[in-house]
């Protein structure tokens, strides 16, 4: 009681800070629900994407395993305005494409444009598309990536990173083989998923702790034939300027 008439008097009032959001993986969508069990049932290079939280960063990876592709854009039915964020040319090329969704997708139809007609369910051009919340959506992307190695052979590639929350990804591209994460222990990334059914890339992710280690590294097992590297960074919440 005492306490509390002090507060009174001195017109104090407690102040709430709002939590800091977390980044995590905010829905994705690959053409193998479940890679796996190695089996695409219906194959498709249009995705459908839902997520559930404001503010996500949208990314999209594709990835051509003739090379002799490209592509030329990405729209969604939403209308977001996709740019352009790194690129590898090669025999197996990656691009990554982001945008910004101020609200959550439901079910938003995501469609990558080739420089060519893509044949239906083809596994040679494809692409992964997922959602990010927590990050900061005023400078996305953490300073000196993405990291792009081209006739990579899956040796050790450390990628450092600073910010509490920095969100690590990984995309590989794979000649005729089976993908990264079946063949290596890929910790501490996680797996999104697989690209392309016969391309056998995939994107995978990891997140840093607070304190936690500023360095990680990715490695594949040769075997997997593994040709290109992609690797960027999303600033985290500790990252907000």
């Amino acid at each position: 009681m005492v306490l509390l008439s002090l507060v009174v008097m001195l017109g104090f009032v407690p102040q709430v800070r709002a939590a800091r959001p977390t980044m995590a993986l905010d829905g994705s969508w690959s053409m193998c629900s479940n890679p796996l069990t190695r089996y695409c049932p219906s194959p498709s290079t249009i995705a459908s994407l839902t997520t559930t939280h404001d503010d996500d960063v949208i990314v999209l990876v594709a990835q051509s395993k003739s090379g002799s592709n490209r592509v030329t854009s990405v729209a969604d039915n939403d209308g977001h305005a996709w740019t352009l964020r790194g690129v590898i040319n090669g025999p197996n090329p990656i691009w990554e494409y982001y945008t910004i969704a101020n609200s959550p997708l439901s079910s938003d139809i995501v469609n990558v444009t080739w420089s060519h007609d893509v044949p239906p369910g083809s596994g040679y051009d494809a692409f992964i598309v997922f959602g990010v919340s927590g990050a900061n959506t005023h400078n996305p992307w953490v300073p000196k990536f993405p990291v792009e190695i081209t006739g990579w052979n899956g040796s050790s590639v450390a990628l450092s990173v600073a910010g509490a929350g920095d969100f690590v990804i990984v995309s590989t591209a794979v000649n005729d083989a089976p993908p990264c994460f079946t063949t290596t222990n890929i910790l501490p990334f996680q797996t999104i998923g697989e690209i392309g059914d016969g391309v056998y890339g995939e994107a995978d992710y990891f997140i840093k702790g607070t304190g936690g280690r500023t360095t990680v590294s990715f490695s594949c097992n040769p075997y997997s034939d593994p040709m290109t590297f992609l690797g960027d960074a999303l600033r985290g919440p500790g990252s907000q300027q």
